[in-house]
């Protein structure tokens, strides 16, 4: 993999990679042309991988039942393929973009290469030049993120985590259903949380970034990390800029409550900074696979 590395990285990728891991009923064609929308938003300065998992067996019940086991299989080859990945010395940052159900394929690998960092009394950031962290979308239960995430420290392993959750993301809807119930992290509405849900949002750590997004996105309103030129022109400004986030960073999304920030339409404010992706609502062009296939060498 070094070599294949060495061979497809650019003098003005500064030896940043960016793994992406996609999420549920997504083939691997589709999930390569998602991986390569990231690439044109964030202007192609980092070399952008795709980690596919067997993901799309096709029914609503038995398929998404088969992707949780499949990706379950996948975190041993993931935590594999971050420390090869990593182990280049032609990297220097590694980048990482989970989106929905490939949010628990993410951080269950980098959560055992934590314990394993930690037990031979070694860094995560360093052993893995980790960079940003970003869970999009994320299928996860809220009580899990703060068993897996907060309370062993593995939001401190990146430079920063940041969490996208939309309460219009309807694809999420269907996870609540399926597990009785269970709040999904990346559908939470902020406006109407009980008690206990409010309770382990403001118990989660503030170096964890919430992001609500209110900007709007087409279809199920689930792929608006990579649909939406707000969360693009955000993805720009963490990715390549490396700004934290704060308006006195040039990240100028709105505190709305403890550890919550709020994305709105038109982001980010003129003048704010200079990722912004689109000036109207029209979508950008789509990137398909024969456009994909045309840029590859």
């Amino acid at each position: 993999m070094h070599e294949l590395l060495a061979e497809m990285m650019l003098p003005e990728d500064e030896g940043r990679v960016t793994v992406f891991v996609h999420g549920f009923n997504v083939p691997f064609e589709s999930a390569v042309v998602t991986a390569a929308e990231i690439a044109e938003l964030t202007g192609r300065r980092g070399l952008v991988i795709v980690y596919s998992w067997p993901a799309g067996s096709g029914s609503l019940l038995f398929g998404y039942t088969h992707d949780r086991e499949s990706g379950e299989f996948s975190v041993l080859h993931l935590r594999r393929t971050l420390r090869e990945i990593a182990s280049s010395p032609d990297v220097r940052q590694l980048n990482l973009i989970a989106h929905s159900r490939g949010t628990d394929v993410l951080t269950t690998a980098l959560r055992e290469i934590n314990l394993e960092e930690r037990a031979a009394g070694r860094s995560t950031r360093e052993t893995l030049k980790l960079g940003h962290l970003i869970l999009a979308a994320p299928d996860l239960d809220l009580e899990v993120v703060g068993q897996r995430i907060a309370a062993e420290y593995l939001h401190m392993a990146p430079v920063s985590t940041t969490v996208y959750f939309s309460s219009r993301d309807r694809a999420l809807g269907v996870a609540n259903w399926l597990f009785h119930g269970i709040s999904r992290l990346g559908r939470m509405d902020i406006d109407r949380l009980d008690e206990e849900t409010r309770r382990a949002v403001s118990e989660l750590p503030p170096e964890i970034e919430l992001i609500d997004v209110r900007s709007r996105s087409r279809g199920l309103g689930h792929s608006y990390f990579h649909q939406s030129p707000e969360v693009s022109s955000d993805l720009y400004l963490i990715l390549v800029e490396d700004r934290r986030i704060g308006a006195e960073y040039g990240r100028p999304l709105r505190r709305v409550q403890y550890g919550v920030w709020r994305l709105e339409p038109g982001y980010p404010l003129a003048g704010a900074g200079t990722a912004r992706i689109a000036e109207s609502d029209a979508a950008p062009e789509a990137v398909t696979p024969e456009g994909v296939a045309e840029r590859c060498p």
